[in-house]
């Protein structure tokens, strides 16, 4: 990985042009301090109108979770100290990609049953992982009832004179799904004035 660094340079308010600044970078820790950049300084590349440029890299890639200053000098003794040289520092001001996947992957990957206080997202989405189960299973129930009402009125029925009743089978024509009592106005079993139909 590599980091672009920009230094402007100027004499006197006017951009300077044709300069071989050197940098010099330093990698600072709470232990100590490295100097990355400096045996020998790093040569700065002109860009124009008094900016110059030096890419930062260092042998295992410039580190984003590292701390570093910098000091670059236009090389210049005409120009004055304030002048001359320019100063910058490099801190961490985010989470590396790897720290923010480790995030991403401990949130998708946490037990939603460990998340139960009042207010919270967790109690949220095991609310709303219940609430779908309870639809799931009222769904079902109400394409069960739909499938044994759609029996009662296309399957196979049968009267049995003898025994005054009437049954309706299932969908293979001889199981029983239900059997009614025939009856008359008067509560008496028969087949020719039938009033009620009770379930056995």
């Amino acid at each position: 990985m590599s980091l672009t660094i920009t230094s402007y340079f100027s004499k006197n308010g006017t951009p300077k042009l044709g300069l071989t600044p050197s940098i010099r970078i330093w990698n600072v820790t709470a232990l100590g301090q490295t100097l990355i950049i400096g045996s020998p300084d790093g040569a700065m590349t002109e860009i124009g109108d008094g900016f110059y440029k030096y890419i930062f890299t260092v042998p295992n890639g410039y580190d984003e979770t590292e701390e570093y200053v910098i000091r670059s000098d236009a090389e210049d003794n005409s120009l004055s100290n304030t002048e001359r040289y320019a100063v910058a520092s490099i801190s961490e001001d985010g989470l590396s990609q790897a720290t923010i996947d480790a995030v991403v992957d401990n949130v998708w990957g946490e037990q939603a049953t460990d998340h139960i206080d009042t207010g919270t997202t967790g109690l949220m989405l095991n609310q709303i992982k219940a609430d779908t189960a309870s639809i799931k299973i009222d769904t079902t129930s109400i394409i069960a009832l739909c499938e044994t009402l759609l029996k009662y009125d296309r399957n196979r029925t049968q009267i049995d004179k003898t025994a005054m009743t009437l049954t309706i089978y299932d969908d293979n024509g001889t199981t029983p799904l239900t059997v009614f009592d025939l009856k008359d106005a008067g509560g008496n079993p028969t087949i020719t004035e039938i009033c009620i139909r009770d379930p056995q």
